[in-house]
């Protein structure tokens, strides 16, 4: 019989010889940059000890951004800095105290990668406190979902039809029940300074630096980097990101604001965590994590917000406390 495909593949095949839509999604918002290095890994890259400069991409993005004087703007759907990355921000922030160093990742609650975001969750203390990064976790139901997949409206009704995603946290009690499908980060890019871009797929890793094999594309361009800046700005604004910060101590502590009721009698896994998960209060200006005013704009949402299966919960703290030793892999 004659294959027919589902309708979801028809639109796409259409969409493929239509060259209006062509047009429109792909040459109308395309950039003439300046310059722009295509760079990737050998195969067997282990194989290499001293691959040819153009073969190794972890010298050339760490020379990128070890130029940085203003800011590093970095989205990957994992935190899990290597020493060298972690060397290399902490040399940032001594060299210019003032940089902004932003990152925005996915939040449990957004992820399907519970091993990767227990090593996360382990090291918030470190990322926020020890190298000043503003750590934004983006939500399973951004409000601005709409504007990211022009097929919103079709995915919510194909929710409510039955259809799902395979993913292993797809389970009507893995997040709160909502109409609309939880989505999650898998963009891998940073902007230095407003100047130089990056887009590929590497994520600052042990494994993207001495295990996978990585590709993507640095582009020296200021009116590209503005607009993939203003695209990883608009992931974190306080309707799509929540934001990580130490919980407050002495007279901020005083004056913070409290969780709402909801939260404040939600069960909390593990307490005694350095750090929380923020939510901007309504009516309150958004503010850095490290600014003085923070928790009175900003009320605590746990450590986990939106995860309704504590099993998850147990199971993230466990993998993180005791399967560090996997963060080289992960």
């Amino acid at each position: 019989p004659e294959y027919e495909p589902p309708g979801r593949l028809q639109k796409v095949l259409a969409d493929a010889v239509d060259a209006q839509r062509i047009r429109e999604r792909f040459l109308e918002p395309s950039f003439e940059v300046e310059r722009l290095l295509y760079f990737s890994d050998r195969p067997r890259k282990l194989a290499f000890e001293n691959p040819e400069p153009e073969h190794d991409i972890t010298e050339i993005l760490y020379r990128v951004v070890t130029q940085a004087e203003e800011s590093v703007l970095i989205q990957s759907p994992y935190m899990v800095l290597s020493s060298r990355a972690r060397k290399v921000f902490k040399a940032l922030r001594e060299e210019h105290s003032g940089i902004e160093l932003v990152y925005s990742t996915n939040s449990l609650a957004s992820t399907d990668a519970d091993t990767v975001y227990g090593n996360t969750h382990r090291h918030k203390k470190r990322y926020v406190k020890n190298l000043g990064f503003e750590m934004y976790e983006f939500k399973p139901f951004p409000a601005d979902a709409p504007d990211f997949f022009p097929r919103w409206p079709d995915l919510i009704r194909e929710k409510k039809a039955g259809v799902r995603s395979k993913s292993s946290v797809s389970g009507d009690n893995s997040t709160v029940p909502m109409p609309a499908p939880r989505v999650g980060l898998h963009s891998k890019s940073f902007v230095v300074d407003g100047e130089v871009a990056m887009i590929g797929s590497h994520n600052f890793d042990p494994r993207s630096e001495g295990f996978n094999t990585e590709n993507g594309i640095i582009v020296w361009d200021a009116a590209f980097a503005r607009h993939l800046e203003s695209l990883i700005r608009r992931d974190i604004q306080p309707q799509n990101s929540w934001v990580v910060a130490m919980k407050p101590t002495g007279l901020q502590a005083e004056t913070a604001l409290p969780p709402p009721p909801d939260v404040a009698g939600k069960f909390e896994p593990w307490p005694w965590s350095d750090t929380s998960v923020y939510e901007l209060s309504p009516g309150k200006e958004p503010l850095s994590p490290h600014h003085r005013d923070f928790y009175r704009h900003y009320y605590p949402m746990g450590s986990f917000p939106e995860v309704v299966r504590t099993r998850r919960q147990y199971l993230v703290l466990f993998l993180g406390s005791f399967f560090f030793f996997l963060e080289p892999i992960l």
